[in-house]
C-alpha cells in the first residue's frame, strides 16, 4: 500500500494541480502534475462513476496506487493526479504499470539513473561467477589429465 506520506487527499491539492500544472495523457489515464518543494512524490488518483461501480473503481485505484509505489524510486518528486478512463478496466496491472512508466519516461518524469544504478551489461556480481567457475574445456582438460 502507499504510504500516508505520498498520497494527495485534501481538494485545494487537488485544484491546485489542476490549475497550475501540466498534461500527460495515456490510453488508460491522464496525468496532472506540478512541481514540488518536498523531497518525494505525491499521488492522488481519480476513478469516476463512469468507469464502473464501486468494486471496479476500487480495483482500479489499488493497481495505480501499487504501480506508483512499486516504482516510486523511479518517478519525480513533483505531485500528480492521475485520472483513469474506462479502457483502464480491462488492463492488468502488468499493462497499467507499463503504461504508466512508459507515459512518465515520455514527458521526462523520471528520475535520471546515476552511473551506478545503470551498471554495464554484464553486472559485477555476473562477472565475479564468471570468473570462478572453470569452463567446459578447461574441466575437460583436468579429466584427461588426472
Amino acid at each position: 500500500m502507499l504510504g500516508r506520506i505520498n498520497r494527495l487527499k485534501k481538494r485545494k491539492e487537488f485544484n491546485y494541480i489542476y490549475r497550475k500544472g501540466e498534461v500527460a495523457h495515456a490510453p488508460s489515464f491522464m496525468v496532472h502534475y506540478v512541481k514540488t518543494y518536498l523531497p518525494y512524490p505525491k499521488i492522488g488518483i481519480i476513478v469516476s462513476k463512469q468507469v464502473g461501480n464501486s468494486v471496479v473503481r476500487s480495483r482500479v485505484k489499488r493497481i495505480i496506487s501499487e504501480a506508483f509505489r512499486l516504482n516510486l524510486d523511479q518517478i519525480a518528486t513533483k505531485n500528480y493526479v492521475i485520472t483513469a478512463r474506462a479502457s483502464a478496466v480491462d488492463k492488468s496491472s502488468n499493462d497499467i504499470a507499463r503504461e504508466i512508466l512508459s507515459t512518465f519516461s515520455k514527458k521526462g518524469l523520471l528520475r535520471p539513473r546515476s552511473a551506478s544504478e545503470r551498471g554495464s551489461s554484464i553486472s559485477a556480481e555476473h562477472k565475479a561467477s564468471k570468473e570462478n567457475k572453470p569452463t567446459t574445456l578447461n574441466q575437460s582438460d583436468d579429466r584427461k589429465g588426472n
